[in-house]
């Protein structure tokens, strides 16, 4: 493991702005181990990557402004198997919004946009770990 490996901590508050998302989110998020975090000389340091995961398992999509796509529309913009796009909407990671011609499950693409960057960075790996993924989990009302 080098360097480039080490998870890149941040304040909570700055995460929070960064990601435009409620600090007492975060606050349950670290409380429920979802968020590695560390405390430095008082301040709350959280990791990027945690956060940026659990961020866009809260997107909730838009009614105006973003395009809803089917699944095999997804694979083919992404450039990845459909396979991998159905397990995340069978997950939950990018649910389906509405139903299109013969019967195709439509899902936000900002959203599964999100989620692409995120495969892009994580590699092979599982795209929300097991521990992080809220959508599991009862965390928030």
């Amino acid at each position: 493991m080098g360097l480039i490996d080490l998870p890149k901590f941040v304040p909570l508050e700055e995460a929070a702005n960064r990601y435009n998302v409620d600090p007492q989110v975060l606050d349950c998020a670290v409380e429920d181990n979802a968020i590695r975090a560390i405390s430095v000389n008082g301040t709350v340091l959280v990791d990027d990557e945690d956060v940026a995961v659990i961020t866009v398992q809260m997107k909730k999509p838009k009614a105006s402004g973003d395009e809803l796509v089917s699944i095999s529309e997804v694979a083919r913009r992404l450039e990845i198997p459909s396979g991998t796009v159905s397990r995340w909407q069978e997950r939950g990671w990018l649910p389906a919004i509405a139903s299109g011609p013969r019967r195709a499950k439509l899902v936000s693409w900002t959203r599964a946009q999100a989620l692409g960057e995120i495969r892009e960075a994580r590699g092979r790996q599982r795209l929300i770990p097991r521990s992080k993924d809220f959508g599991r989990r009862k965390v928030m009302s």
